[in-house]
């Protein structure tokens, strides 16, 4: 079914009169309201302080209530009276000519229910020892009166005497009552649907549905319960709304819902436009996806990959076209059927593109996934998706399909090994799609962009430079390794320059440090140079990791320079640094030592400690450091370690050196 969104917000009840005009009451607007275009705009009728229940007669009568008094109008609206009012509080109101007399019917909060047959001058009270009766509806000649959580009463002699009816001996409360007009039909909806055949005397089970609300259109033969709706009376039932309702009223043929926030939702009689698509899933060699994959669990912090799945080859076996996927480095055939489903292997189902959202179908033949569609925005583009969530073999899941790009979302949630909530997700950030003979790609133009650069003059003949970099796709966790940096490479392009003078320099790659945007190297150039006051130019360009890579240049316009003035510095003055790790001192020793390194660049520095089989047992320093002398005072008492031989090993870029120490314990 379709269903069209209303402006109308926060109403609590909604009740149509045999004219057509609809009316609600609203708590949150303090005010009772009336629409004559079926519910597309409404108008104010009264000033009445604090409605909640609403209820109409005929043509022209309307009851409304406040919390204990009851107003009447018998002019569709236009002006109210007051009638009387009850110190209980009112919960429901109902009312119908028996044999020729007009009866009012109050359900009250804690005095049982109040019957005027002289339009409120006087009242008589039944059941007043019972609570909260909560709606009355009229079945024949008979009155049925639903309370909150005490079961359903029905009356045979027109409210004079009541007799309790059990409908569901599991089930005290009765959530809604419908009856059907002009028969003895009724229906409860009690832990379950349940149907009568004659006014509720007697109550037959239809249907495990927990359901809030019941409407039946008479009309059209439709019976709702909830988000639910029978074609033949509770025999088979199908979901037709994503929300469950609080309210429904049904006017002719068509159907009207309130969800728990008072919108108002009206059926659709347009034609109900079923979008199935016709690739969700484009299968065609060379086209791939990639994804950002995020794992988490109880047992440690959030870790952060790059996913890739890609369609390998094809082959046509027994007049099937099958596609080799390498799906993250898993392999298997896909293929679709000509009745638009998705199979691996070419018989066990993973998706049928066929379905409406809510409809099932047996996942992977050991399961039953449910189906979801909709709207989604992916890279600026408006897409329909279909997907299915299911529970294969204990373990939730959901997959989203979005039309003419693929798989764009994944999600599970596993109690294991991993830890007691186990979390893996992908997420689509890039796509090359080939479907026929065009290929579209999918991205966010992302690029990597510089946050520092640092310069340090080695020696005369030697430049060592150092970037840090950053991306929008940059994924931090609590450790380097489990973080995902994005930027791929990067590289100086630089050359020499004096005035007008230009000479050619080159382009290089430099070295990144692991698990880190920290790229550093040096730059040679002739004494000559340096001594005849030359700068030297240079920019960076670096490239990212997705399969559509984003290149970004910086600067992006002109060069950045370096230049030493030989006139003010002598060749005494430059400081000519390389990396290296010195032995610690004292060695051997008791209870601390030394450990000395210098570096030729600012870098990410890594210095740990070793046992004699190679174990790693601590870390001192994981960080990055500015080019120079460092010093490391180590006190082996913070540390469980026994005496003996161990190896202290600094890596800094490409550099990566050594030494052993003696601890005398």
């Amino acid at each position: 079914m379709n269903w069209k969104e209303l402006s109308a917000k926060y109403l609590d009840q909604l009740e149509v009169s045999t004219s057509g005009d609809m009316y609600a009451v609203s708590k949150f607007h303090d005010n009772v309201y009336k629409s004559t275009d079926d519910g597309t705009s409404w108008s104010p009728l009264t000033s009445i302080s604090y409605p909640n229940y609403i209820s109409v007669k005929g043509r022209d009568t309307i009851f409304v209530s406040t919390g204990i008094a009851l107003y009447i109008s018998t002019n569709a609206g236009e002006t109210f009276n007051y009638i009387t009012y009850f110190t209980s509080g009112i919960r429901c109101i109902k009312s119908k000519d028996f044999g020729g007399v007009n009866y009012i019917f109050v359900g009250t909060g804690s005095s049982g229910i109040s019957i005027s047959t002289d339009f409120g001058l006087t009242w008589q009270t039944k059941l007043s020892d019972i609570q909260y009766f909560e709606k009355i509806a009229f079945s024949g000649n008979n009155i049925l009166a639903k309370t909150m959580n005490n079961g359903l009463y029905i009356s045979q002699d027109f409210g004079s005497t009541w007799n309790k009816k059990v409908v569901n001996s599991s089930m005290p409360w009765i959530y809604d009552v419908e009856t059907v007009e002009g028969s003895n039909t009724a229906f409860v909806s009690a832990g379950g649907i349940y149907k009568s055949t004659n006014s509720g005397i007697d109550w037959t089970y239809l249907a495990n549905i927990s359901a809030d609300c019941i409407g039946y259109s008479l009309l059209e033969n439709q019976l709702f319960a909830g988000k639910y709706l029978s074609n033949d009376m509770g025999l088979t039932w199908r979901v037709v709304c994503w929300f469950d309702p609080d309210w429904i009223t049904i006017k002719d043929s068509t159907t009207f819902l309130l969800n728990e926030n008072g919108s108002l939702y009206r059926e659709d009689h347009a034609p109900l436009f079923i979008y199935k698509g016709n690739n969700f899933l484009p299968l065609a060699v060379g086209n791939k996806w990639q994804y950002i994959k995020s794992t988490s669990g109880s047992n440690y912090l959030t870790r952060y990959n790059l996913c890739t799945t890609e369609v390998l080859s094809d082959t046509i076996l027994s007049g099937k076209h099958y596609f080799l996927v390498n799906d993250d480095g898993r392999s298997e055939y896909l293929y679709y059927s000509d009745d638009n489903k998705l199979l691996l292997d070419g018989h066990t189902l993973l998706m049928d593109f066929n379905l409406l959202g809510h409809e099932k179908f047996e996942f992977y033949g050991a399961t039953w996934a449910t189906v979801y569609e909709g709207p989604v925005t992916l890279f600026g583009y408006e897409r329909y998706y279909k997907g299915l969530s299911s529970d294969y073999y204990g373990v939730p899941f959901t997959r989203k399909y979005a039309d003419s790009i693929g798989v764009y979302y994944y999600y599970s949630n596993e109690n294991g090994p991993m830890g007691s909530n186990y979390i893996e997700r992908l997420d689509l950030i890039e796509a090359s799609v080939k479907i026929q003979d065009s290929t579209y790609l999918y991205k966010v133009n992302y690029i990597p962009t510089v946050n520092s650069n640092t310069v340090n003059l080695i020696s005369d003949t030697l430049l060592g430079l150092s970037v840090m970099v950053s991306h929008p796709r940059d994924m931090i966790s609590d450790t380097p390794k489990k973080s995902l940096f994005f930027t791929n490479s990067a590289e100086v392009e630089y050359f020499f320059t004096k005035g007008t003078d230009s000479i050619a320099g080159g382009r290089k790659q430099l070295n990144r440090f692991e698990n880190s945007n920290s790229f550093s190297d040096s730059i040679y150039f002739s004494n000559s140079l340096y001594n005849n006051g030359y700068e030297i130019k240079y920019r960076f360009h670096l490239t990212d990791k997705g399969i559509i890579p984003s290149p970004s240049t910086y600067p992006g316009n002109g060069y950045l320079s370096y230049k030493i003035d030989p006139v003010n510095v002598t060749k005494e003055d430059i400081k000519i640094i390389n990396f290296q790790l010195f032995q610690n001192y004292p060695n051997p020793f008791n209870p601390s030592t030394v450990i000395s390194y210098q570096l030729a660049v600012g870098i990410h520095v890594s210095l740990k400690i070793y046992d004699v089989l190679g174990k790693e047992v601590v870390v001192l320093v994981n960080e990055e450091q500015q080019a120079g002398k460092h010093n490391y005072e180590l006190g082996m008492r913070n540390y469980e370690l026994s005496g003996g031989v161990y190896y202290y090993r600094l890596q800094a870029g490409n550099f990566v050196e050594t030494k052993g120490m003696i601890y005398l314990k």
